[in-house]
């Protein structure tokens, strides 16, 4: 079990449903990132090697929609631990510690291939 960074329910509604509703939408927007300097949080240097769909998706909530740095911390651990939980299933990386898993190649197909099936496996797992 991975503690607090698991989601809760309310978690999977604000960063998973943002999260899709964004890229169902045709909302995604790939040069947001370029060039904007966030307010230093506790996981900007993390965020800044993350995949550049999560990163993208990170500075949408903070500078469009006006989230708090805090918040857009917390939507970046949400998805961390997500995306680990995913790739640790998947490609069977039970060997591996879950920290160790990285997200630094998330992208589009990867996104578009989780299922509800997967979301609810991912909310079991953290129980």
């Amino acid at each position: 079990m991975v503690g607090d960074s698991c989601f809760s329910i309310w978690s999977i509604h604000l960063t998973f449903g943002n999260f899709w509703c964004i890229i169902v939408e045709n909302q995604y927007f790939p040069q947001l990132g370029e060039g904007v300097e966030p307010h230093m949080g506790k996981y900007t240097q993390e965020i800044r090697s993350t995949a550049p769909i999560i990163r993208d998706f990170l500075n949408y909530m903070l500078v469009v929609k006006g989230k708090s740095q805090l918040t857009v911390d917390e939507y970046y651990k949400d998805l961390r631990t997500f995306f680990r939980y995913i790739k640790m299933i998947r490609l069977s990386l039970y060997e591996t510690t879950f920290e160790e898993i990285s997200i630094v190649d998330v992208d589009l197909d990867l996104i578009a291939s989780v299922t509800l099936s997967d979301a609810f496996e991912f909310m079991n797992y953290c129980i």
